[in-house]
């Protein structure tokens, strides 16, 4: 299920007067910041621009309705635009002079060489955009429960799945897990002062392996309310995928399956 974990899309909801522009710039001749904002995105949790003047009140926080979701409210803000941003299957370790691709709406698995395939982005729609631009957004969407931007995978949406729309994705607001200050360790063992720990096992599953199960279960969705022949989602592990699996995948309404082999440990009983 390597290849099949690579499945990614989107387009997402917005807000007017966003100060991210996403799908808005093929137009501008500059690209390394972004243009005055004249319409809605549909790349929306962005902040809305507001008067630098420290005089001016600052705006109302725009809240959800009494009786919507997160779901409902991203439905309600989206806008429709052309996005810029693809990606697609190619195989892996292709050289430049390769033309094999799919599209990520494709059921394949593997190459026309029998190999495994790799997901490829627009890296040149992306770099229209410079870093400050990157930081900016993402920063603005951390902490919040916009969906589907509280998930740490999913605040990055360009650089996972930029074309598949927010109500296709599945996601338990997975990642964003804290980072532990190892105090004591950094100074004792590595001269460090202030050293940080990422622990990926601080979530919801207990496993690191929900960062990519999001993504996959969210195309495999995508693919079934494309009337696609997929029946759900099943995977060959003995370990965090099989854990991940059952957790995420419910969403899509069949039952998910592990596949397991025995394995003789190398270490006696």
């Amino acid at each position: 299920m390597a290849s099949s974990c690579s499945l990614f899309h989107s387009s997402l909801s917005s807000k007017s007067k966003s100060k991210f522009p996403l799908l808005r710039h093929q137009s501008h001749t500059k690209f390394n910041r972004p243009p005055p904002c004249t319409s809605s995105s549909t790349y929306d949790p962005c902040p809305s621009t507001t008067s630098s003047s420290s005089n001016s009140p600052s705006p109302l926080k725009s809240r959800r309705l009494a009786d919507e979701n997160i779901r409902d409210e991203a439905r309600r803000n989206r806008s429709i635009a052309n996005t810029t941003l693809s990606s697609k299957y190619v195989p892996f370790n292709a050289g430049p002079d390769s033309t094999e691709s799919y599209s990520l709406d494709e059921i394949v698995y593997r190459s026309l060489s029998g190999g495994l395939l790799d997901v490829q982005h627009d890296i040149e729609a992306l770099k229209k955009f410079d870093g400050a631009y990157w930081r900016e957004l993402f920063d603005s969407r951390v902490g919040k429960t916009t969906w589907p931007y509280g998930s740490g995978v999913w605040s990055k949406k360009e650089l996972v799945l930029p074309e598949i729309d927010p109500d296709d994705i599945v996601s338990a607001f997975e990642g964003n897990s804290n980072l532990f200050w190892a105090e004591r360790y950094g100074k004792q063992f590595l001269g460090m002062n202030d050293l940080w720990v990422k622990h990926c096992g601080i979530s919801h599953t207990g496993s690191f392996k929900d960062l990519g199960m999001t993504v996959l279960v969210s195309q495999v969705n995508r693919l079934r309310k494309l009337k696609r022949p997929v029946v759900g989602v099943g995977c060959a592990s003995a370990g965090d995928t099989s854990a991940v699996c059952p957790l995420i995948a419910p969403p899509l309404g069949s039952l998910p399956l592990s596949f397991y082999r025995q394995i003789k440990s190398p270490l006696p009983n």
